[in-house]
């Protein structure tokens, strides 16, 4: 009876360490429970949906269900401004593409057979790093030259319909034929002269890019200096006739007194800068500052030196009563009266007699002062009215009348 007394000890000591067991079992599932369901995650164990519906608490896997839900139309709503922003990164792509090949033109047709027979690709990458070094070293002279024998060059370019073509009548390359060191023949040599314009090259380049995407942007074209714009044109002066863009149209023989009238555009401008004159006019300065301020302002300085360098060239228009413009370079020192004694050399009566007048309206040339001080550097447009006497150009410079840019 004792040890029955002992067994039956043990049996209730041991239910009791189960129940204790199971009852912390059930406390340390619910805390798990509670916080999987705040943080979103499923509830496992059907002690903790028996412990839920007994306490009258929603399980954690309908709370995890419930709150899908509700995120649901946000994700949703996220996901659609992703595609629709996508969409607008693309179509401002494709836009951009678009306006850029409208800038550019059609190409060439040497060109488009070229990248069309091009094959995968290879051809065009060539012909490309050949433009592209020349935009990127224009003053060095080995990037110009070409050998035609050059077994890739021969593959990739020469063979390729239009390859040849593109290369001599678009970019301007010259061909001739030189004796080749490696053997007794001849090679052909592709060469582009000093002193090209590279334009025609960035145009192409630009072409092959739009239609190879891939390829790497050349270097833009160098852009003339002003100077070297000017360059070329008759005698000293660098003169130039331009004719006016409908020929024989807008030949005027007597301009009328409206011809100088100011336009509203006009007036408003002149206004402007008068009472901007007159501002600075009423202020308290020193004569030396107003006469240095005039100088730079005429000059294309800026007060303090900060600004560009003074002008010391002006390029100066005529625009005589047939319509065509008489072109010319000054220096900025010499006298406004030069710009009549050139104008009366150009033409061929020498007995003419005329008068010059200034943009906007019509104010007369200042011929003591000047080209400096009379407002026409860095450039000026003057007004030709003939009083008496004929302003044909002479046949020197009517030979080389082009067209007005």
């Amino acid at each position: 009876s004792e040890r029955r007394a002992q067994a039956d000890a043990r049996a209730v000591s041991a239910e009791a360490e189960r129940a204790a067991a199971l009852d912390r079992h059930r406390r340390e599932q619910a805390r798990r429970d509670a916080v999987a369901g705040a943080g979103g995650r499923p509830a496992n164990g059907a002690l903790a949906a028996a412990e839920a519906r007994a306490a009258g608490k929603q399980p954690a896997s309908a709370r995890h269900k419930s709150l899908q839900a509700q995120a649901a139309p946000a994700l949703q709503r996220t996901q659609a401004q992703e595609q629709q922003e996508r969409q607008q990164a693309q179509a401002q792509a494709q836009q951009q593409q678009q306006q850029q090949r409208d800038a550019l033109g059609e190409p060439p047709a040497s060109l488009v057979s070229f990248i069309v027979s091009g094959g995968d690709g290879a051809s065009v990458q060539t012909l490309h790093k050949v433009f592209a070094n020349i935009l990127a070293h224009p003053s060095e002279a080995k990037y110009r030259r070409l050998r035609l024998t050059n077994p890739k060059v021969n593959e990739l370019v020469v063979e390729v319909d239009g390859g040849l073509e593109t290369l001599t009548v678009e970019a301007g390359f010259d061909v001739t034929f030189e004796p080749d060191p490696g053997g007794d023949g001849e090679q052909g040599v592709a060469t582009l002269a000093e002193g090209a314009d590279l334009a025609p090259l960035e145009v192409l380049c630009r072409h092959m890019e739009a239609a190879q995407p891939a390829l790497p942007k050349a270097a833009p074209a160098p852009r003339k200096s002003a100077l070297e714009a000017l360059s070329g044109g008759v005698g000293p002066r660098h003169a130039r006739v331009y004719r006016p863009p409908l020929d024989g149209s807008m030949r005027v023989p007597e301009l009328p007194d409206g011809f100088f009238d100011l336009t509203v555009a006009e007036a408003r401008a002149a206004a402007a800068g008068a009472a901007s004159r007159r501002e600075e006019a009423s202020q308290l300065t020193t004569r030396a500052y107003k006469e240095r301020l005039a100088r730079e302002r005429a000059g294309g300085g800026a007060v303090g030196g900060s600004g560009r360098p003074p002008t010391t060239h002006a390029l100066v228009r005529v625009r005589l009563p047939s319509g065509m413009l008489l072109q010319a370079v000054f220096g900025a020192k010499e006298p406004a009266s030069s710009v009549r004694s050139f104008v009366a050399d150009a033409l061929l009566d020498p007995t003419t007699e005329f008068e010059l007048f200034m943009q906007p309206g019509r104010t007369t040339l200042p011929e003591s002062k000047t080209i400096h001080e009379a407002g026409l550097c860095p450039a000026a447009l003057l007004n030709m009215n003939v009083v008496r006497g004929g302003a044909e150009l002479n046949a020197e410079l009517g030979a080389v009348a082009e067209q007005m840019p």
